[in-house]
């Protein structure tokens, strides 16, 4: 799994192997992360975005969203993750 905090590293990933990416979303309604750029090789995406919100949550409150992508083929992908109100995208290169 990562989070905002492993933007810009390089992440190893075998193939067939599955990556969490684990991000915070700002208490906003019409706020949303989404796939800027998924390039190079083998990196799908198999479910997300998928809010989940702790217990007692409030419209004001916030919440976290997770992205769940396998590893297709070797090689290099470059992610890159951005958000609505958010100014700092998620980027990732995966590696195997």
């Amino acid at each position: 799994m990562v989070t905002i905090r492993n933007t810009g590293q390089t992440i190893a990933l075998p193939v067939g192997q599955e990556l969490m990416v684990m991000l915070p979303l700002q208490p906003f309604s019409d706020n949303y992360w989404y796939v800027a750029k998924n390039s190079g090789s083998g990196l799908k995406l198999v479910a997300g975005p998928d809010e989940r919100r702790p217990p007692n949550w409030t419209p004001f409150d916030y919440s976290m969203v997770y992205f769940y992508f396998r590893r297709e083929s070797p090689g290099v992908a470059n992610l890159v993750l951005e958000q609505k109100y958010f100014s700092k995208p998620m980027i990732l290169k995966v590696v195997d």
